[in-house]
């Protein structure tokens, strides 16, 4: 799960807020308001989803605008999370987040192509990347938002 989090405060004032919203998050407390993160009602009721199947949360990470943009007397957080059964956390496995982003690039720049992308999962590949999962992509040129898609269906 991604998600905007605070909202155009000053950078140390933001991330403060936003760590105590990722600790509720990780708590798996469905408390959180709209000025903590955009998809509070949501993100709600992924957490009360998650306590009720006894998943844990862990986090991927937390930024906010001040960190990728530079400007840092208006900032906005951004908190990403993953869900798992305990015991299956992302660990210190392979960088999952290098390979998404390749084959995501790959599929991009088949599509722009006009290429048909098919995404061969080998059977001695890594494990994780052959169960379903969700999955949410941004994509920015000149650093400008070009679009955003994603799901929280795991596939």
């Amino acid at each position: 799960m991604s998600s905007d989090l605070s909202h155009y405060l000053p950078y140390e004032a933001g991330r403060a807020r936003d760590r105590e919203t990722a600790g509720a998050i990780l708590g798996l407390e469905p408390r959180l308001v709209p000025e903590e993160a955009c998809g509070a009602a949501p993100i709600n009721g992924l957490l009360a989803t998650a306590r009720a199947r006894g998943l844990a949360a862990e986090l991927v990470d937390l930024r906010s605008s001040g960190d990728t943009a530079g400007d840092r007397d208006r900032v906005v957080g951004y908190g990403a999370f993953a869900f798992h059964a305990p015991g299956n956390a992302m660990g210190d496995e392979a960088d999952r987040g290098a390979v998404l982003v390749a084959i995501a690039r790959e599929a991009i720049g088949r599509e722009a192509a006009g290429i048909e992308f098919c995404l061969p999962i080998p059977g001695d590949g890594p494990a994780w990347l052959r169960k379903p999962g969700a999955s949410f992509v941004t994509l920015r040129l000149a650093g400008e938002l070009r679009g955003c898609i994603g799901s929280i269906e795991a596939r």
